[in-house]
């Protein structure tokens, strides 16, 4: 294992420069630290897309994407919820395709703001919310974010 972490790690440091473009540009740019992208169910022109990273993350993880999942006054039709993987939630994943839209498994830690970007990526609303993987979200919190 601690190969391919010091692999990884390696190809990290290649990613010091950002692409100019549409997000297909960006998903190309950060494809080499994929390791698969998992559409549970894919939304049609959904309000918001939350984003949530989640590293080394515990089973609050799973109150944070239920939270985001109970939102009041906004149907779930109309919430985008992808999940970018960045290793150490593998314990959790069979919970996840009825919580998640979009899951993206990264090939090991890829840090926060790579990840926010490639989860950014995959966002098909014109209105991306960030989440934290210990966030606990209020019932309203994306009614009033609105």
């Amino acid at each position: 294992m601690e190969s391919s972490d010091s692999d990884f790690n390696r190809l990290l440091k290649q990613f010091v420069s950002y692409p100019k473009g549409s997000a297909s540009d960006w998903k190309s740019h950060y494809k080499p630290l994929v390791d698969s992208v998992i559409v549970h169910l894919e939304k049609t022109d959904p309000i918001v897309s939350v984003i949530v990273v989640a590293y080394r993350s515990s089973e609050i993880l799973l109150d944070c994407l239920e939270r985001i999942r109970n939102q009041e006054e906004i149907d779930n039709s109309d919430i985008e919820l992808i999940l970018v993987d960045n290793t150490g939630i593998e314990s959790l994943r069979p919970y996840l395709n009825k919580l998640v839209d979009i899951e993206i498994r990264m090939r090991g830690n890829a840090h926060l703001c790579r990840a926010r970007n490639l989860g950014a990526t995959y966002a098909q609303s014109k209105i991306i919310n960030f989440i934290d993987d210990d966030g606990l979200i209020y019932p309203d919190y994306l009614k009033n974010g609105l």
